[in-house]
């Protein structure tokens, strides 16, 4: 542990002090007169270290000057281990506690809090039983020695005091071999080589330092990370600052606005009124145009119907020509109707007759087809009846029959009477007991039975 600073108010007799900047090596020297508070700052340092803030023990009491009603206030920075801190503290009246540390990163702790993180840190990197015996108070030397097991020290302290020497106490043979065996439990007895549990600790220091030296790496690339933050709370405090004169700002302007926007109101409802009376003007004066063409134009009409007058009666002499006219035409188209039906149904049994004709024709050619059939399969017959092997010429003779059946067949299907009907989609007509449906153009081949 190392003491950078300690700063005490209002504790016993020492209203202010401040011991600054102290060296990190060396003796520092408290001297002065009696009762001047050279214990009192040992004390203080103490006293900040291991009670708590909220602590109102005879011993944190007696630190407040005699007389006087304030409250001891006492300040201390330090180096424990990796940890540079400060700590201030503040008891009896208006308690208050606040630890900040700076490395080996940045925290802030008060209170309870401030208090339970102090006493990590001692506990962690300091043997209490030592710092205790360390801080040796005035009025308790003989003891706080004795504990510590020096002889040689009493013995000095005890000429000191004036005893003679057949009454000073003994050697420090005991503190030696305590000393000897101590030093085993470190390090090995013939070379001094590290052992036991100074060489586990050592590589367990070296294990650290590697982890500490990666962690130090991951904390620097976090470290603008961090800064970024605090950046953005600054920037975040000031927009807050801000923000009142902001929001007065915006009130004014929507107050503006909203004059503004009355006025562009008035000014649009002023616009629309002198847009129509602009309008009315125009229609106004496209009246007195109309008016004006509607006067020349009624001069021309009565000079028009005049000669209308005129023309309607050679008109009149026209159409009657013309109505006896169309009475010669109509009689004439009726005759010409009563032709043409007497025609159509010469047409319509002529093409029946032809018809008639031409399904006698095929019928006659479908028996010969039907015939020759038979004999096909008469002599497909007669050919599985023998059972003999079909030679070649066989086979091109069914093949001539089969192509002659073909060509009839085809014959037949082009010669055939057929009935073509057309109609909307969808529509249908029922042929042999069967619904057939009509398209663009459907043929019904004619037979004996249809």
């Amino acid at each position: 542990m190392r003491i950078h600073r300690l700063e005490l108010n209002n504790v016993r007799g020492i209203e202010h002090l401040v011991l600054d900047e102290l060296p990190e090596t060396g003796v520092v020297v408290i001297h002065g007169e009696n009762e001047a508070g050279k214990s009192t700052i040992v004390e203080a340092l103490d006293v900040v270290l291991t009670e708590k803030h909220s602590g109102r023990s005879k011993r944190i009491r007696a630190l407040q000057p005699v007389g006087k009603d304030v409250a001891p206030e006492i300040t201390a920075e330090l180096s424990v281990g990796d940890y540079r801190f400060s700590i201030a503290k503040r008891w009896l009246s208006k308690k208050s506690c606040e630890l900040h540390i700076s490395s080996p990163r940045p925290a802030q702790f008060t209170g309870s809090q401030a208090d339970d993180e102090l006493e990590r840190i001692l506990s962690e990197h300091l043997d209490r039983s030592l710092v205790d015996a360390l801080f040796m108070r005035q009025d308790d030397t003989g003891e706080a020695i004795s504990a510590v097991g020096i002889p040689s020290l009493t013995r000095a302290l005890e000429r000191e005091s004036g005893l003679a020497e057949e009454e000073v106490s003994g050697d420090d043979s005991a503190l030696l071999a305590r000393v000897d065996k101590e030093y085993q439990r470190y390090f090995t007895a013939a070379k001094g080589n590290p052992a036991g549990e100074y060489k586990e600790s050592a590589a367990a220091l070296a294990r650290a330092e590697e982890e500490y030296a990666e962690a130090t790496r991951v904390l620097r690339e976090l470290d603008s990370v961090v800064e970024r933050y605090e950046q953005l709370q600054r920037d975040q405090s000031a927009a807050e600052a801000e923000l009142p004169a902001a929001r007065a700002d915006l009130t004014e302007k929507q107050n503006q606005a909203e004059e503004a926007a009355t006025a562009q109101a008035t000014l649009d409802s002023h616009k629309a009124t002198l847009e129509r009376a602009i309008e009315d003007l125009a229609r106004a004066q496209a009246a007195v145009t109309e008016r004006a063409g509607l006067v020349a134009t009624a001069d021309e009409s009565a000079t028009a119907a005049k000669d209308a007058e005129k023309k309607l009666t050679g008109a009149q002499e026209k159409a009657q020509e013309e109505a006896a006219e169309k009475e010669s035409l109509d009689k004439r188209l009726a005759e010409a109707k009563e032709d043409y039906a007497a025609a159509r149904s010469t047409l319509k049994q002529a093409r029946r007759l032809q018809d008639r004709q031409r399904f006698e024709q095929l019928s006659a050619r479908l028996e010969s087809l039907d015939a020759l059939a038979a004999e096909v399969d008469q002599a497909r017959a007669a050919i599985a009846q023998r059972g003999r092997e079909i030679t070649a010429a066989d086979i091109s003779s069914l093949h001539k029959a089969d192509s002659a059946l073909s060509v009839a067949t085809r014959l037949h299907e082009a010669a055939a009477a057929k009935v073509h009907f057309s109609g909307p989609d969808g529509s249908r007509i029922r042929v042999d007991g069967e619904d057939v449906e009509i398209g663009e153009d459907t043929a019904i081949e004619l037979v004996d039975a249809r």
